[in-house]
């Protein structure tokens, strides 16, 4: 993606999700699991650069909602995936 993006609601069945972002080009992403948490990531110059992997503990039963922000010449994607209880 590109600029700006909203993504789901995706269902959150144990409370814990993470977050995987990956952003090449210049200046920052800025990746927020709305109501609950934001990463701020710089973005690489090096396409080959695998990204980063944040996990949070997002203690909510309501739905996800994910969005994202870069300068409209970089290329950023994030992933989100719940992370199992233990």
């Amino acid at each position: 993606m590109s600029g700006s993006a909203q993504a789901g609601p995706f269902s959150n069945p144990t409370g814990r999700v993470a977050l995987y972002i990956r952003c090449v080009g210049a200046g920052d992403v800025v990746v927020e699991i709305v109501g609950a948490a934001a990463v701020t990531q710089a973005c690489q110059a090096d396409a080959d650069d695998p990204g980063s992997r944040n996990t949070l503990d997002v203690w909510a039963t309501d739905d996800i909602v994910i969005t994202g922000s870069a300068e409209s010449t970089a290329l950023w994607t994030a992933a989100v995936t719940s992370i199992p209880s233990s």
